[in-house]
């Protein structure tokens, strides 16, 4: 299972959509609030994603099992996103499209699998421009993460 396994994150990782060009309105980073399906029940999920022009999106998941590192792609052309959630030896693939409505908050439908053996639907919606930390980008080595942490201006 471990070869079939990598065989799948590499799939993500290899996917090369190419160069993006964000439509008007589309947040390059921003909170995704959601919820995501296990074992027949539907549990909240907070993301911080960053739509990044070289195709990449990186961020953050935190739900109950823990904080995850996000790294994958998105192509805006036909709507897609797929990442690899990663934190220890646990990974989890999404897949899904985006929707960008007019005038209103993009969406993400998708599914996931983990290599635990669980699997099952996510919806998430862009909720705002994110708060606190920014992960700047995460490859699925875990490699070192840098983290831009907005400061207030200092009263003079």
């Amino acid at each position: 299972q471990g070869q079939k396994w990598n065989g799948v994150e590499q799939e993500v990782q290899s996917w090369q959509p190419g160069p993006q060009q964000l439509p008007a309105g589309f947040p390059a980073a921003g909170t995704w609030t959601g919820s995501y399906q296990e074992k027949g029940q539907w549990l909240d999920c907070n993301m911080t994603l960053n739509f990044n022009p070289d195709d990449s999106v990186t961020g953050m998941n935190n739900d109950k099992d823990g904080q995850f590192y996000v790294s994958g792609k998105y192509n805006i052309a036909s709507n897609e996103a797929k990442w690899v959630e990663s934190r220890g030896n646990l990974r989890v693939v999404v897949t899904g499209s985006l929707q960008l409505p007019a005038g209103q908050a993009p969406s993400f439908e998708g599914s996931y699998r983990s290599n635990t053996n669980y699997n099952g639907q996510i919806k998430l919606n862009c909720s705002a421009p994110p708060v606190g930390p920014v992960v700047q980008g995460v490859a699925i080595a875990e490699t070192p993460v840098t983290v831009a942490v907005p400061v207030a201006p200092v009263a003079q």
